[in-house]
């Protein structure tokens, strides 16, 4: 803390976040928090962060996720080529619809880069985060970094069980679905989680953004579907 004025503190209400807001307090006069809306949260996630930020410094950064399908794409784990504008204007392919855009590409664009950009304008030169290794597949992934910020990840090194012992013993509360589905949630609407165990919870909680969620993934899955039948290809061959 004595090395920057003030530092700031990404919050999304997830377990990880929640855990570090808490062992922030110590710190409160000295933290700003950030949280990122895409305009696609579930309503307890904004009710519950907005009650757990009363009080503390905090701003919120809004993107438009809606827009963001539009002109970037819907986030899917599978992307077909004729879904996507650099790669078909590169190979000279007409663009199909949807557009599709790797979902790890979306989360950077809608979640990340609004955050850090908003602190760095801000004049915030430091940020600690949740993200801990193990939420990457690699075995040693580097660490987070955006130009003009000090990004600190105090729980990198930490497992899932050892946040989730954290958090029991400190009597920390989380979101209420923890109950249920003890998951970050993020974007309400994302046709790239759409998991069983995911679809069962909206299912019984949120039906309707469950339709909505649905009704995306449907369209992923055809445009798949046709890439690898070769419904979209020029000149009609199946992927390969």
């Amino acid at each position: 803390m004595t090395k920057h004025a003030r530092v700031a503190l990404l919050f999304s209400g997830g377990i990880e976040s929640c855990l570090l807001l808490h062992l922030a307090e110590p710190w409160r006069n000295a933290v700003t928090i950030y949280t990122v809306r895409t305009g696609a949260e579930f309503p307890h996630m904004v009710s519950f962060v907005d009650r757990k930020l009363d009080g503390w410094d905090h701003r919120v950064i809004t993107s438009d996720l809606g827009a963001s399908f539009g002109t970037l794409g819907l986030p899917a784990s599978v992307v077909p080529i004729e879904h996507v504008p650099d790669a078909t204007a590169m190979i000279n392919i007409e663009e199909r619809s949807p557009r599709i855009a790797p979902w790890p590409l979306c989360c950077l664009r809608n979640r990340w880069l609004p955050g850090c950009e908003a602190m760095v304008s801000d004049g915030i030169t430091a940020a600690i985060h949740g993200q801990r290794a193990g939420d990457y597949p690699k075995n040693a992934p580097a660490p987070l970094e955006y130009p003009g910020l000090d990004l600190v990840a105090p729980l990198w090194t930490a497992t899932r069980a050892e946040v989730k012992s954290a958090v029991t013993e400190l009597g920390i509360e989380l979101p209420e679905h923890y109950a249920t589905y003890p998951s970050s949630l993020d974007c309400s609407v994302c046709p790239s989680s759409l998991t069983k165990q995911r679809r069962a919870w909206m299912a019984q909680t949120y039906p309707d953004i469950l339709t909505v969620a649905e009704g995306l993934h449907a369209e992923v899955s055809q445009a798949v579907i046709s890439a690898l039948d070769g419904d979209n290809t020029k000149n009609g061959y199946a992927a390969r």
